[in-house]
């Protein structure tokens, strides 16, 4: 009897060890699933099901890239489902949920006006920190981002851009117009592919803004010297089949370029960017482009503080056009002479900013030259009347048989011209969005936004190509209503927002009557962000893209392609591509 009691006294107290480890075990549970789960901002709308998830919306994300490669659209389509301008999405695991705004008004306060309460996020900085860790890209706004940037303030100055940038850019895209020439006449009216072409044609063009005229830049040469001597197409070509033409190897600074970007596209595709990066940069070909990269990059900057010293103060210099990397040394020069030091030409700021730049506006603008390509091909009227602008606005040039030379280019106004290439930004932007964080707590459209939290504003979809979401104006910030001006559209309406129309950027004149001028003002866009933080090299970009738009419409008719070449599907890495990219042109006289 004493031994049953025994018996079950054991099993008892057993009973009980189990039932408390078990009710431990569930509350252990539950506390590791509440604080591994993704944790909401209060009262911002979210997706309730990815809130249960440990890797909350981060699996619907790689299914839709997987599925389409889009991620903007998906972006875009999680506001539209949530019927809101703000949202939060969980797409960083064990961190902090990130908002999406889609609304250019509120966007563009944050922009502008609030450099208090937002900054530029860290996301740039760690796909960057590998390739160009003192690039001021992914600094904080301070003294030390002020100093960096200062190394490329000539880019914005306008004999900068007239003197240096313009002529290379025009020498480029008119060897770009020889080869597409050349290609037109094997193709017979068949398409082929432009987007190498553009690349090629935006770092010759860049090599020679920065390095000088002096370096190789044969990335569009190349192409024609193999293209004229020894290619040749079978004669039963079929319109609707592209043609597909030999590359050739360029200067090894052009192809350690172009590795370096496939590197960098791939690792921004990534989670943990900084670490894929590490990873990539241990590979040999990597690794060997890295170093043509640097050796290039110094050599250039320390070629560039021989020849100043050689010309003459540049406030007074006629000696001819400088390069970036001469102007960078001249700017570290005279900021030694001020600070009492020896200069350092050769440093990693110098250099990272001096590539960075490069790196830069190669992506942003092949990529919008292949959505402008597509974009004027499908719109024969606005082509036409592009033309027509252009060549009123030349005279000389038509009667002379040529294309506007670079000083002829730089120094007139092409209102049409202007309103096109602004149109394209409106609705192709090659952005994916645009990135800060809120440096202290803060509110956005009425929400509570702690400290810490990174928004992404789109430059797309509503308000610029679609309706705008309803927001009360009592949601807006003080900053967003006092700005306001009943002058300029906060955002596009109509039915016909989504359409290609660059009149919608003409306005008549004020001093001409009859005449139509060009108004950026009256409406939004996102493409090159805004505020302090904006795309530094915005005037150099739409120097660019007008130049090669108006030589392209110049001395071709760009033809639509085929539906099975035209798709305006994209693919999101670091910017917003076009999955395809084809031209088919016939040559004007």
């Amino acid at each position: 009897m004493h031994l049953n009691t025994n018996i079950d006294s054991h099993y008892a107290k057993l009973a009980v060890g189990s039932a408390t480890l078990g009710v431990f075990l569930l509350i252990l549970h539950q506390l590791c699933r509440r604080l591994l789960l993704p944790q909401p901002i209060p009262n911002i709308p979210y997706n309730v099901a990815a809130s249960q998830k440990l890797l909350g919306d981060l699996p619907e994300l790689k299914d839709e890239m997987d599925r389409t490669s889009d991620m903007r659209s998906w972006l875009l389509q999680q506001t539209i489902k949530l019927q809101s301008p703000l949202i939060q999405l969980f797409l960083d695991p064990f961190s902090k949920p990130i908002l999406i705004l889609s609304d250019p008004r509120e966007a563009l306060d944050i922009l502008l006006y609030r450099s208090r309460d937002f900054d530029r996020a860290p996301m740039l900085y760690d796909i960057f920190s590998g390739l160009a860790p003192t690039h001021h890209i992914g600094m904080k706004t301070g003294p030390e981002w002020r100093r960096h940037r200062d190394l490329i303030q000539h880019l914005v100055t306008q004999p900068f851009l007239q003197d240096t940038a313009g002529p290379a850019i025009h020498a480029s895209a008119s060897r770009l117009v020889r080869l597409w020439r050349a290609k037109a006449r094997l193709a017979n009216g068949a398409a082929f592919a432009a987007k190498g072409d553009f690349q090629y044609m935006i770092i010759d063009a860049l090599i020679e803004i920065c390095f000088g005229k002096d370096f190789p830049n044969n990335g569009v040469s190349s192409q024609i010297e193999l293209l004229e001597a020894d290619h040749t197409l079978a004669p039963d070509i079929k319109p609707q089949t592209p043609i597909t033409f030999p590359e050739a190897n360029p200067h090894e600074f052009i192809c350690a370029h172009k590795k370096i970007t496939e590197v960098i596209e791939y690792c921004g595709e990534s989670v943990y960017p900084r670490q894929m990066w590490w990873a990539m940069s241990k590979l040999p070909r990597l690794a060997n482009a890295l170093r043509i990269k640097r050796r290039v990059t110094r050599e250039r900057l320390t070629t560039a503080a021989a020849t100043i010293a050689q010309k003459m103060p540049l406030a007074d210099s006629n000696s001819g056009a400088w390069s970036s990397a001469e102007f960078m040394a001249h700017h570290e020069n005279n900021l030694s002479q001020q600070e009492c030091r020896q200069p350092e030409y050769i440093s990693p700021p110098m250099e990272d900013e001096l590539y960075g730049f490069l790196f830069a506006g190669s992506h942003t603008n092949f990529i919008t030259l292949a959505w402008a390509i597509k974009t004027v091909a499908d719109n024969p009227v606005s082509q036409s009347r592009l033309r027509d602008s252009l060549r009123a606005g030349f005279p000389e040039a038509v009667l002379e048989n040529r294309a506007p030379s670079p000083s002829e280019m730089t120094s007139r106004q092409i209102p049409y011209l202007n309103a096109t290439v602004e149109e394209i930004l409106r609705i192709s932007p090659a952005a994916l969005l645009v990135d800060r964080v809120a440096i202290r707590d803060t509110e956005l459209l009425g929400y509570h936004v702690p400290k810490g939290t990174c928004i992404w504003t789109i430059p797309a979809g509503a308000g610029f190509t679609s309706p705008a979401h309803h927001i009360s104006e009592e949601k807006r910030n003080t900053s967003s209503r006092s700005n306001a001006k009943p002058s300029r559209r906060s955002e596009w309406s109509g039915d016909d927002i989504a359409q290609f129309i660059p009149e919608r950027w003409l306005r008549p004149s004020a001093e001409k009557h009859g005449e139509l001028v060009f108004d950026p003002s009256v409406g939004p866009i996102l493409a090159f962000g805004a505020g302090p933080r904006g795309c530094f090299g915005r005037p150099l970009a739409y120097l660019q893209l007008r130049m090669a738009i108006a030589l392209f419409v110049w001395n071709f008719e760009l033809r639509k392609c085929p539906d099975s070449l035209s798709s305006y599907d994209a693919a999101d890495g670091l910017f917003h591509k076009p999955k395809s990219c084809y031209v088919s042109l016939r040559a004007l006289s």
